[in-house]
């Protein structure tokens, strides 16, 4: 069989057995807000779990951050997508009554709450484990549950401050900055994620029952510095800012070419001659005081310059093209919406149509890892705030008329 007419047999036959994904038939809990906390949940799924989110009655802060469509953000729109969704009022007896029965009926739970505001709202571990001594429980906060700082609320931008992140990103003579990408908050997801389906693994293997996965920004970005953290630690190396480069590999930094930027990668001592070779620099290439990574470091400045100086006569093409056969690493350095006209992200099919916008032609980033065996993702729109409220209770056995009751008595 040709890998092509594999590949539609395993479509078809993933269609035919109504294979939902890795995940299908777990069921997951979301009560966390903002981002970390709903990329965790938004990963389970993609993979197929039933995921609720849960949301105070007031909602989830994310929803009303720029830009908004319909008095939605957009990063609502996407980190919630595939979840049905319900409000609690869990500072209520009748919202403690629901909850009661969701955990009870759940696989995971996500909470992103102050450990002190957990404790008043019933969302410790000792009392989830209470409820359902199976339950997966995964709580994200800023600092970590022990120490001084644990009720500190924090952020990303926060969190890049506080580990060092801001203090290494940005020029050499420059100000701290921001990376600009949310690197803490989608770490500690992905982070939270893997252990938690780790927790779902043990549990299901018989080796353990329920688990209190514990993920913190700090952590996330201890995580990120881990690197760094071995550099200071066995080498005295502390991490400093080099704007677009890297202090211990020369050159590997952004070149402005004539009609753009493009990042140049020089790893190792044979890539620096294929380069200086391949670029006419054949006077770096003879010089013995470059010959080596040290000796490169100690001399940047030299070696930049004439780089800057070749580059800034080039396209961003030429660049490319002159150096991708001597396998150099080099890749323009695209904007957003350069990256997303890009053929190989076509080809990796990780964009997919964002549902609830219906007439659209956005897209937004699906599943970022693919299978060999294919699913279909789900395409349920982020939910409205209390939108699936009935239905999601009807199906841990609430009658209509006591779903309106709990409504009087202030559960949602």
């Amino acid at each position: 069989m040709s890998a092509a007419n594999e590949d539609g047999a395993l479509a078809a036959t993933a269609k035919s057995s109504g294979f939902g994904g890795p995940l299908a038939g777990i069921k997951v809990l979301d009560f966390s807000r903002v981002v970390a906390g709903p990329l965790c949940g938004l990963y389970f799924a993609d993979l197929g779990a039933e995921v609720i989110k849960v949301e105070a009655p007031n909602g989830d802060e994310n929803r009303k951050w720029e830009p908004t469509l319909a008095g939605t953000s957009a990063g609502f729109f996407y980190l919630n997508r595939g979840k049905r969704g319900m409000t609690l009022n869990l500072k209520s007896e009748a919202g403690q009554e629901v909850l009661r029965e969701l955990v009870a009926s759940a696989d995971v739970l996500i909470q992103s709450y102050l450990p002190a505001d957990s404790e008043a709202l019933g969302l410790t571990h000792e009392l989830l484990m209470a409820m359902n001594p199976q339950l997966i429980h995964v709580s994200i906060s800023a600092y970590g549950l022990t120490g001084p700082m644990r009720d500190h609320p924090g952020y990303d931008l926060l969190a890049q401050a506080f580990t060092g992140i801001m203090s290494m990103t940005g020029e050499a003579d420059g100000p701290p900055n921001r990376a600009g990408a949310s690197v803490v908050d989608l770490s500690t997801g992905m982070l939270a994620f893997g252990h938690a389906v780790s927790a779902l693994y043990a549990r299901a293997m018989g080796r353990a029952r329920g688990e209190h996965v514990q993920a913190s920004l700090l952590q996330s970005g201890l995580e990120l510095m881990s690197t760094h953290v071995a550099n200071l630690a066995i080498g005295g190396a502390e991490p400093r800012r080099q704007g677009s480069g890297l202090w211990n590999l020369v050159p590997y930094q952004a070149f402005k070419a004539a009609d753009g930027w493009v990042l140049i990668g020089v790893t190792n001592d044979p890539a620096w001659q294929r380069f200086c070779a391949v670029s006419g620099l054949t006077d770096l290439a003879e010089n013995p005081t470059f010959a080596t990574a040290k000796g490169r470091i100690e001399n940047r400045a030299a070696i930049v310059d004439r780089i800057h100086e070749l580059v800034g006569k080039m396209t961003v093409a030429e660049v490319v093209t002159l150096l991708e056969p001597a396998r150099i690493p080099v890749s323009p350095i695209n904007t957003l919406t350069q990256l997303l006209q890009h053929e190989q992200v076509e080809a990796v099919g990780t964009l997919v149509p964002i549902a609830g916008l219906e007439g659209s032609t956005a897209k937004v980033v699906g599943r970022p890892v693919n299978f060999a065996t294919p699913y279909e993702q789900p395409v349920r729109a982020a939910p409205a705030l209390g939108e699936h409220r009935e239905q999601i209770l009807a199906e841990i056995g609430y009658s209509p008329a006591q779903v309106e009751a709990l409504t009087q008595s202030g559960a949602f």
